[in-house]
């Protein structure tokens, strides 16, 4: 790259602007917030929540201060299976409880 000496050592040491200061205590305050909330509030919750607390900031600076610090919220309502447990077996080809109905009607209709 083509930078000036001087130029690139006053890069290095000039202080955080007002931004990345503000980025630092916003990704302390979305911690917070995924914690307080259980870690189940998307992002737009998380915004209203962050208002009743007094941090105003938008929803796209939520989502990519979220995806860097690799946080995701929890799925809300527990899995349900909905395979029926006592039919399971019947899945693995251990025999059909429709073998015989269907063996008896190929019977009755060979002529």
């Amino acid at each position: 790259m083509k930078v000036s000496d001087s130029g690139y050592y006053a890069w290095v040491d000039r202080p955080p602007s007002r931004r990345a200061q503000e980025e630092v205590r916003l990704e302390l305050e979305i911690m917070v917030a995924h914690n307080r909330t259980r870690q189940t509030y998307g992002p737009e919750r998380l915004q209203r929540d962050l208002s009743e607390h007094g941090v105003r900031v938008g929803i796209w600076r939520i989502k990519r201060i979220r995806k860097k610090l690799g946080i995701r919220c929890k799925q809300k309502r527990r899995f349900k299976a909905t395979t029926n447990s006592a039919l399971s077996r019947f899945s693995f080809g251990l025999g059909s409880p429709y073998t015989g109905v269907v063996s008896v009607r190929l019977a009755a209709m060979s002529f």
